[in-house]
């Protein structure tokens, strides 16, 4: 290709050089010259048409089929950014929907949950409650428990040792049998 295309510029270039040579005598319009300049230029042209127009159409296809292959290229790129772009703002669109959605979850959540833990709070302060009070009732009454046996031991060795001092053997005999008698008297029934 390179060869045809450098053959063909040395013709030319020697057809422009015999064109450009001096003229001897009157000014005279050299028809002839013309004429056959003319003729050289028309094959020359008609050469470089014959030569050139296969390489030429098939250089101009290929460029033709590169550009579109890229324009269709880009237009594959832009189509998928696109649809990058539109998946991008779906996801922030669902992201801010769901922004609000999700506050007012978490506030209802925790609303329940303090609720909800303040009455766990509540029932637990009252059974201890309660339980403290059982436990005071309890203790109260084994306080009680314990002072009604101290006393009544004490009242038992108080009497002892009165009994001891103050009733004569004859008297214990005494209250021993109507003792007996009453114990008899109450088994009978």
């Amino acid at each position: 290709m390179n060869k045809l295309l450098l053959a063909l510029a040395s013709l030319l270039l020697s057809t422009l050089t015999f064109a450009a040579g001096p003229v001897d005598g009157p000014v005279v319009i050299p028809t002839k010259f013309i004429l056959t300049q003319l003729l050289n230029f028309v094959i020359m042209l008609g050469l470089l048409a014959y030569f050139l127009k296969g390489p030429a159409k098939t250089f101009f296809a290929a460029r033709s089929k590169e550009y579109n292959d890229k324009l269709a290229e880009s237009q594959k790129t832009l189509t998928a950014a696109q649809e990058k772009l539109d998946h991008i703002n779906g996801s922030i669109s669902k992201f801010k929907d769901t922004k609000e959605s999700s506050l007012k979850r978490a506030e209802t959540d925790a609303s329940e949950l303090k609720t909800k833990m303040v009455s766990e709070a509540q029932a637990t302060a009252t059974r201890m409650d309660l339980d403290v009070k059982n436990k005071i009732s309890i203790e109260l009454e084994h306080a009680k428990s314990g002072l009604m046996s101290e006393l009544l031991d004490r009242s038992v060795d108080s009497a002892k040792v009165k009994m001891k001092s103050e009733i004569q053997p004859s008297d214990y005999q005494r209250l021993k049998g109507e003792f007996v008698d009453k114990v008899q008297v109450v088994g009978a029934q």
